[in-house]
């Protein structure tokens, strides 16, 4: 998950599954 700058709050949140994490990452950086 860490291959994209914005995965690095997804690896943080690990309480959540990775594609939840991953869609709130894309919405923080759009």
């Amino acid at each position: 998950l860490q291959v994209n700058p914005r995965f690095s709050t997804a690896s943080k949140t690990v309480s959540r599954p990775a594609v939840a994490s991953a869609t709130d990452d894309d919405d923080l950086d759009s």
